[in-house]
């Protein structure tokens, strides 16, 4: 199984147990960041990497791959986040259980 195919993965089942979900990306501890989430009960990092083009390509392409799931909160293709250039990336899916 190919990295992505372990991220998309994740993010499935996260999907299925999910009444939404976001995807994004951050270079803040994962405590740092859920405390900028309103309105998702929960916050799951499904890769890390010191590589930060890596992880922009993955937040986008999981993105489009999930665009058309009913409960995706993500508004576009596109990535609208910051990323504080710190050396620690991390993908994520913020969510909250159905």
């Amino acid at each position: 199984m190919t990295l992505k195919e372990k991220i998309e993965a994740k993010i499935r089942n996260i999907s299925t147990i999910a009444r939404n979900f976001k995807i994004g990306k951050t270079g803040q501890t994962k405590q740092e960041r859920r405390s900028d989430y309103v309105g998702f009960s929960s916050i799951d990092v499904v890769h890390s990497s010191s590589n930060r083009n890596e992880i922009i390509e993955l937040e986008r392409e999981m993105i489009s791959k999930f665009r058309d799931y009913p409960n995706n909160k993500n508004e576009s293709n596109e990535s609208h986040g910051k990323m504080d250039d710190t050396g620690h990336y991390k993908l994520y899916v913020v969510y909250n259980l159905g």
